[in-house]
C-alpha cells in the first residue's frame, strides 16, 4: 500500500507529491493508533463488568463470521482487478516461480 506508492518509493519526486503521498500513508497509521485505543477501552470496560456466557458466544461467532468472510472480499478485490481473480493469481504465480532477474529495485537512477 504505502510503501508501494511511485511518490514515496522513487528518487526525484518533488516534495510537494512525497508530501500529500505521506499524509495519506500517515492517516492509514493514525487509523490503526485509533483502533488500538478503541480496543484498550473495551478491554477495559470489559474488565470491570464481564460479558454473560450468551453475549460472549454471539460477540464469538461475528468474530468467526468475519474472519472467514477475509478470504472472500479478497477474491472479489481480485476479481475486480484488471487481470480478474484467475488472472492474478496466475500472474503472480509466475513472477513467483520466474528465474528472470530484473536487476535491483532500488537503483538511485531508478
Amino acid at each position: 500500500m504505502g510503501l508501494k506508492q511511485h511518490n514515496l518509493s522513487t528518487d526525484g519526486v518533488a516534495l510537494a507529491a512525497r508530501d500529500s503521498a505521506g499524509t495519506s500513508w500517515g492517516t492509514a497509521g493514525d487509523r490503526l493508533v485509533v483502533l488500538y485505543a478503541a480496543a484498550l477501552a473495551a478491554a477495559f470496560s470489559r474488565a470491570a463488568r464481564p460479558l454473560s456466557a450468551q453475549v460472549r458466544k454471539r460477540a464469538g461467532l461475528l468474530i468467526v463470521c468475519g474472519v472467514a468472510l477475509i478470504p472472500v472480499v479478497g477474491a472479489v478485490e481480485l476479481q475486480a482487478s484488471s487481470r480478474g481473480l484467475f488472472g492474478s493469481i496466475s500472474h503472480t504465480y509466475k513472477q513467483l516461480t520466474s528465474d528472470q532477474v530484473a536487476g535491483p529495485a532500488n537503483s538511485p537512477r531508478a
